[in-house]
């Protein structure tokens, strides 16, 4: 009988040890999982403001009359 508690413990230790590797597994998995999304949604936050600015400059664009253009390009080129 006692040879067959030692049994069940170790397999019970061991069946832990297992199941802990494997959580500890997962949530590995799932923090990279976590980073990638963070970087994901970093990378579209300055995609869309990107967007958003070269959708400004050329509503400015459409808006600038052709003399101011013309002004801004002879300081530029001076």
């Amino acid at each position: 009988m006692a040879g067959t508690i030692k049994h069940f413990n170790t397999t019970t230790l061991g069946y832990l040890l297992l199941q802990h590797e494997l959580i500890e597994h997962c949530l590995l998995h799932f923090q990279a999982l976590l980073i990638f999304r963070l970087g994901t949604l970093s990378i579209r936050k300055r995609q869309t403001k990107q967007l958003s600015d070269l959708k400004l400059r050329l509503w400015e664009f459409r808006h600038t009359s052709k003399r101011e253009l013309r002004h801004q390009f002879l300081s530029a080129s001076l």
